[in-house]
């Protein structure tokens, strides 16, 4: 965020130097949007550090049940979820 910032304020001056009207656009409206997508750039970013360490922990843990189990194959989850119902569904009638 610090460097955002020092970034905006270099880029607020340099565009100042070159002329006015190009600092003040830069200053309202190209600086403000280059900060906000850097931002948003950044935290998405963070957050994807924080999933591979979710990752890491989790196959960590599934390897050390696998290891106190002593299971020679690792478990491997079905997917797609619970299987699917081979065939029609009976007819139950009506209850009363």
């Amino acid at each position: 965020m610090i460097l955002i910032g020092l970034g905006y304020l270099f880029g607020v001056i340099a565009s100042f130097g070159v002329s006015g009207s190009a600092g003040i656009v830069f200053l309202l409206i190209v600086g403000p949007l280059v900060a906000l997508l850097m931002t948003i750039y950044v935290r998405v970013t963070l957050e994807l550090v924080m999933v591979f360490f979710k990752i890491y922990e989790n196959t960590r843990e599934m390897v050390r049940l696998n290891a106190v189990s002593g299971a020679s194959q690792p478990y491997v989850p079905p997917l797609g979820g619970p299987a699917a119902a081979t065939g029609p569904m009976p007819f139950q009638g009506p209850t009363t």
